[in-house]
Order: structure tokens, then sequence, then C-alpha cells
């Protein structure tokens, strides 16, 4: 059994790199944390957060512009049907 811990101290990490690993932000959810931030989040009905409780909804897609950038959630066209 682990405490919570946070984003800066997770509870489950390793040897030499204490700001990175495992943290239990919620009841019922898990974190992950790289260099003291929280990075990925899954929550307690199966929502995955980016950079906290960020969830996507339904219709969404995880999008990224680029390496200097953050991920963040989009919402997609529907599917447009063409009759033939």
């Amino acid at each position: 059994e682990f405490q919570d811990g946070t984003a800066s101290l997770p509870v489950v990490t390793n040897s030499g790199d204490t700001n990175t690993g495992l943290f239990f932000p919620e009841a019922d959810g898990v974190a992950i944390t790289t260099g003291g931030s929280e990075r990925f989040r899954v929550g307690p009905s199966g929502q995955l957060g980016i950079n906290g409780a960020n969830y996507g909804t339904s219709g969404q897609v995880l999008t990224s512009g680029g390496s200097s950038t953050l991920p963040s959630w989009t919402t997609t066209q529907p599917w447009v049907s063409i009759a033939p």
C-alpha cells in the first residue's frame, strides 16, 4: 500500500530521480509525473487526462502542435456520408 504522493514527490520512483514516477491524485485515479509536473492521468471512470484532470470527451482526439507545444484535445468533425 502506498501513500498518495504528489506531482513533485511521487510515491513510485526510481533511484536518483525522485520527481518522476507515479502518484495517486484522487480516489480511484493514478497519474504519471516527469520532472515534477503531472503529464498523464487516468481518472476514476477511465477518463484520460493530459497535464492534470484535463479530460477529453467523446468525439475528441489528442493532437500535438509539434515538439515545442503541449498536446491538447481537439473536437473532430463528424463523418459525412455521401450518397452514391
